[in-house]
């Protein structure tokens, strides 16, 4: 008997029956000191917050310093991925939906601010 995940996924597969999807991106830079200057990490988490803007992302949350979680359409996950490609590790990862219901947990450390993604968010504008 297949779970009810095997089951979602499987018809994800064979359908584009959503036209946005919801990811987990957890990423590091492959040479953070030859691609970044000042504030490296800041600069890696700010190239990335703006490719997504790019995509039409409206929105970005993120547990954790190097991970977002973002709605994106499916069609621009390919050219998200191959943006990435060029200067980070990264693990996206989508979040399921079991019987039409979010599957999505965050284990948030107590002293998370997330002001500043929110911050670095607001000041790109395209």
């Amino acid at each position: 008997m297949k779970s009810s995940l095997e089951e979602y996924m499987k018809k994800a597969i064979e359908e584009d029956f959503q036209n946005i999807t919801k990811c987990h991106l957890s990423y590091d830079a492959k040479n953070l000191d030859a691609d970044f200057k000042d504030d490296k990490s800041k600069e890696a988490r700010l190239e990335i917050l703006k490719t997504l803007k790019e995509l039409g992302v409206k929105e970005v949350k993120s547990p954790c310093k190097s991970t977002l979680v973002f709605n994106i359409k499916k069609s621009n996950v390919k050219k998200l991925t191959e943006c990435l490609n060029k200067k980070f590790f990264y693990s996206l990862c989508y979040v399921a939906k079991i019987n039409n219901e979010t599957v999505e947990f965050f284990n948030y450390s107590e002293k998370i601010n997330d002001e500043n993604l929110q911050n670095d968010w607001n000041s790109i504008n395209i």
